[in-house]
């Protein structure tokens, strides 16, 4: 009777953190760059007594977290990584993901690993690539998908195929699926995609461009504080970056 109810209190504890964490907090978080409300969300969440559905979603958030904390040299980044390759891995094993997003995520595992050890370009680096191209070949028109594969196309040295115009097309194609479909209300892949897109200009030499898009999210998501205060006003006066 004791078990009964200790795994019943299990159960609501669990099921206020997700009601607590919801995809507006968490999104809102998001716009002011506080981190730190993700951070309790994956912390206080009991992977072992939530169903499939929120396991992708935290996952996703997962996703998202780690390349916060290794730009941010949080010492846990390993932590969370191999906790996110773990949950990832038991998706797989019990068929709760699709494969699509199993080797998208996959991908994002090799590439924080390349991000937190340099030397491993031709082992992560390569994985990162190769993984990510089996997800699009699986799904090209998961706009996920198609975000990760346009980074890694970004990123990645010519050598091994990156390419940086064809990045540029993949981005706006992922957001024009993304809108097509309606679902990005409060979905932080879509906010990071806007930035993306206008990042990517930039570094393809059409700053004024980047300057658009970046009056354009700020419409839509005018608490993005990144862009309003950061991102932007460097673009509009590049001696103020450092």
């Amino acid at each position: 009777m004791k078990k009964i109810l200790l795994y019943g209190l299990l159960f609501i504890v669990s099921q206020w953190c997700v009601a607590q964490y919801n995809d507006e907090a968490l999104y809102a978080a998001y716009m002011k760059k506080d981190m730190s409300v993700w951070q309790a969300y994956i912390d206080q969440t009991d992977w072992s007594k939530i169903d499939t559905a929120e396991k992708l979603r935290l996952v996703n958030y997962e996703y998202g977290f780690i390349a916060n904390c290794i730009q941010a040299n949080n010492p846990k980044s390993e932590e969370y990584l191999s906790a996110f390759h773990t949950h990832l891995e038991e998706l797989q094993q019990w068929g709760q993901i699709t494969e699509a997003r199993y080797y998208m995520y996959l991908s994002s595992v090799y590439a924080y690993d390349l991000m937190l050890n340099r030397g491993k370009l031709l082992s992560s680096g390569v994985k990162s690539f190769k993984s990510i191209k089996k997800a699009y070949k699986l799904a090209p028109n998961d706009p996920l998908v198609l975000t990760l594969k346009a980074n890694v196309d970004f990123y990645a040295p010519p050598a091994i195929g990156g390419d940086k115009e064809s990045a540029l097309k993949d981005f706006i194609l992922a957001k024009q699926l993304l809108e097509q479909e309606g679902k990005y209300q409060y979905l932080w892949n879509y906010a990071a995609l806007r930035l993306c897109i206008a990042q990517c200009y930039e570094k393809t030499g059409e700053v004024q461009k980047a300057i658009d898009e970046c009056y354009d999210i700020l419409k839509v998501m005018p608490q993005f504080s990144y862009i309003k205060d950061e991102y932007l006003p460097t673009l509009l006066n590049p001696k103020k970056k450092k």
